[in-house]
Formats: structure tokens, sequence, C-alpha cells
């Protein structure tokens, strides 16, 4: 089993919903999501993906769940990743990690930074182990 299909499985039981705007870096876990029988709701931005989450979780009391893609995906949820976590809205960000040296290295960056910069925590599944 691939890491996105039990990351999918694990949020499947937890969550029902995912907001996210799909980008070749989540590709792999955006498909493992709607097998998992997750509803997909896609945005046009990244921020309003977070937005729709942070919005989802207070309306209902259920966890957030949201993915956008790596680097400059990520850069774009800035605002939208502090308004929820200075509401203390229940709120999970996936995104994948990408590696130094691959083909898409100009849009590499340290995303713990700027995720922890956002005043959230930062949590890094690295295999199946994590």
């Amino acid at each position: 089993m691939k890491v996105s299909e039990a990351l999918a499985r694990a949020l499947r039981a937890e969550a029902d919903m995912v907001f996210g705007l799909m980008g070749d870096g989540n590709v792999p876990l955006w498909g493992a999501l709607a097998q998992a029988g997750m509803a997909m709701h896609s945005a046009r931005h990244e921020a309003a993906a977070v937005a729709m989450a942070d919005g989802y979780a207070r309306v209902t009391g259920r966890v957030g769940v949201t993915t956008v893609t790596w680097g400059p995906g990520l850069t774009q949820v800035g605002t939208s990743l502090m308004v929820a976590s200075r509401n203390r809205t229940p709120l999970v960000l996936l995104l994948p990690e990408l590696l130094a040296g691959s083909k898409n290295d100009l849009q590499a960056m340290d995303q713990r930074r700027f995720v922890e910069a956002c005043s959230t925590r930062w949590r890094c599944i690295a295999g199946a182990d994590s």
C-alpha cells in the first residue's frame, strides 16, 4: 500500500470531505482521497481551499481537511492558514514535500518554517511508519 493510500484511509475514518487545489505534487493524494470515498471540493485558489476547510470546520464542528501542492502552492495559503490557526480551527493541511535535487527544484522551499511561521504545527509523514 502506498503512503497516500494509507493516509487517505486514515483520514476517511475521521472526515468525509476535502477542500483543495490539485497540483503536480498532490495528484497521488488527491486520487487516493477520492478512491477512499472522500467528497472532493476543488477551489480556484490555494487560499480559498484553506478558507473553505476553515469555514466547514467552524460551521460543522468537524475537522476541516485541505490539500495544496508544494512550494509556491503552499505560499498562497499564508493568510488563510494564519486565520484558521488564530481561531483555533481544527484543520489539517496536507501537502507533499519536494526533495532537493528533484526536477522541480525551483519550487523547493523550507515548508516547515513557512507553516510554523503561520502559527501552526508541522508533522512530516515520511513513510508508513511515521
